[in-house]
């Protein structure tokens, strides 16, 4: 892989201390070439970076093609290709020092695979979909356990899947009440938390797992105004959650819900024709994560950005042209476009609450 690197990450975090200090205020950062971790070659570049353990994950596809490889490395430097595909969407993308897991679509199809690091193999793990119905393409990966949402519509079952990696194992971790398409809405895992909303009882509702502790799963009705939640995510520090949902005027909002209501207080409502891209949405330590998706004419690179908001001081931070963010134990990795022409992309990291490491 052809690229060119750069280490001028303190002067990423100076400019995210200096454009933050103001408080109160929606803040635009521009990520150029000189505080970029790392420069791609726009042919070479990742849609998707997770660091875990000191191994290095990137799924490559060049913006706008369907065809994806799978590279693995000791640094975001230099990465090995493991695995390829082609006519697919991935959306969702998870990774530990063990093995990486995703889900691609094609259609109405969906088939999890999981790569095993210790073997070098890709295993398909379930495929789902075909003339059923909707399924959802969420993964979470937690150990040697791969976890995703599977809807049996002739049977009228929907559960979150649990796939062992080791033993290859499949079996049914939690059942929702069936409501056809809203039985299994999302599925999300931060840590040891792992969190699926669904129809529980007749009721959409959050259901939150400590996968470490082990037990019964904690289980929060969602407010009436959630009609659909695309997707939901844990605090693991404040308890608090967020959410990206449809209301019932199909107005699409990010909302936070508390440690200790069920209220939903909105954060950010999506203009039309604008979307959180891939249906995501994180959060940690107050801060609430997510990408703005333009559907418009002109540069596509100016159609996403990525937010930071810090819901203590209800200040927006948006670092423009940004379309891939992870969140890691340290800080979160931006994956952005170079300024219109997009020609390379750049792989730069801030800091956790706005705090050095």
């Amino acid at each position: 892989m052809k690229k060119r690197f750069l280490c001028a990450a303190a002067l990423l975090l100076a400019l995210v201390f200096t454009l933050s200090a103001c408080g109160g205020k929606d803040i635009a950062v521009e990520l150029v070439e000189e505080t970029a971790w790392a420069v791609y070659e726009l042919d070479e570049a990742p849609v998707k970076i997770v660091e875990a353990g000191g191994v290095w994950y990137a799924l490559m596809g060049r913006y706008g093609s369907d065809d994806f490889r799978l590279a693995v490395g000791e640094s975001y430097e230099y990465f090995d290709t493991v695995y390829e595909t082609e006519n697919v969407t991935i959306w969702f993308f998870e990774a530990n020092e063990n093995y990486a897991v995703w889900c691609e679509r094609s259609g109405n199809i969906c088939e999890f695979k999981v790569y095993t690091r210790a073997t070098g193999e890709v295993s398909t793990v379930r495929t789902l979909g075909g003339e059923d119905g909707y399924q959802n393409a969420n993964v979470g990966l937690f150990g040697d356990s791969l976890y995703f949402l599977e809807t049996d519509y002739a049977a009228e079952k929907a559960a979150v899947m649990r796939y062992d990696a080791k033993t290859g194992e499949l079996s049914r971790f939690y059942e929702f009440t069936y409501d056809g398409e809203y039985s299994a809405m999302n599925l999300s895992l931060a840590g040891d938390i792992l969190l699926a909303v669904g129809n529980v009882g007749g009721k959409a509702s959050l259901v939150r797992f400590d996968l470490a502790a082990g037990g019964a799963p904690d289980v929060r009705e969602l407010s009436k105004k959630a009609e659909y939640v695309f997707d939901a995510a844990y605090d693991t520090v404040t308890g608090a959650y967020a959410i990206y949902y449809k209301d019932t005027d199909g107005a699409e909002h990010i909302g936070v819900i508390s440690a200790k209501s069920n209220a939903v207080a909105n954060i950010f409502t999506f203009a039309e024709n604008v979307y959180a891209y891939e249906d995501t949405v994180r959060m940690h330590d107050s801060r609430v994560y997510w990408i703005t998706q333009v559907n418009a004419s002109g540069f596509v690179t100016e159609h996403y950005r990525f937010i930071d908001y810090d819901y203590k001081s209800h200040t927006r931070t948006e670092y423009l042209r940004t379309f891939g963010f992870t969140v890691a134990e340290d800080g979160v990795y931006l994956l952005s476009f170079n300024k219109e022409d997009y020609d390379g992309v750049y792989l730069s990291k801030i800091f956790l609450g706005g705090k050095k490491q």
